[in-house]
């Protein structure tokens, strides 16, 4: 564990170029072990550029048990360290590389919503869906907003999502 702290008991945080260097070294290893990787790569500094990936992003931030480890994964993210992210059904998985040699397996489970609450939100829904197609292409029109964010929208609640890491 001091490998991670100093004196002053604050985290060591690698240079973004030492962490692109080994995100690329693990992605090229991955590759020669024949696994195929999905890296996240964001332009600039905004993390989510729609009003639905943003509300996601705000929606995890409330589960946060440090402050301190939200800014880190927003750095890890922006640095291009997360080198695979899988999305499959009620679960996110991702490696992320940090300062060891390989990447921490993270994973977000979340549960299903519950068939009342699917109902209900279909139900609202039906009257406001101009094109099927953009939906089913992740494209959520702002005239569901509302519907999608109320207290029974599509985020799970805190005892519906939960987060493990491998890291330190």
């Amino acid at each position: 564990m001091a490998k991670y702290w100093t004196a002053s008991m604050q985290y060591s945080q690698m240079s973004v170029e030492e962490l692109q260097r080994k995100a690329q070294e693990s992605v090229k290893n991955a590759k020669n072990k024949g696994k195929e990787m999905h890296p996240i790569i964001v332009e600039g500094r905004q993390i989510a550029k729609s009003w639905w990936g943003m509300a996601w992003c705000k929606n995890i931030e409330q589960y946060a048990d440090y402050a301190s480890r939200i800014e880190r994964g927003k750095r890890y993210v922006r640095s291009g360290a997360v080198v695979d992210l899988q999305i499959v059904k009620g679960k996110v998985k991702a490696r992320v590389q940090g300062t060891r040699k390989t990447p921490y397996k993270i994973e977000i489970n979340i549960s299903p919503l519950k068939e009342e609450v699917c109902e209900d939100i279909i139900e609202k829904c039906s009257s406001q869906i101009q094109n099927l197609q953009e939906l089913v292409n992740g494209q959520f029109p702002e005239s569901l907003k509302e519907i999608f964010l109320s207290e029974n929208g599509l985020f799970p609640s805190q005892r519906e999502i939960s987060f493990n890491c491998s890291c330190p």
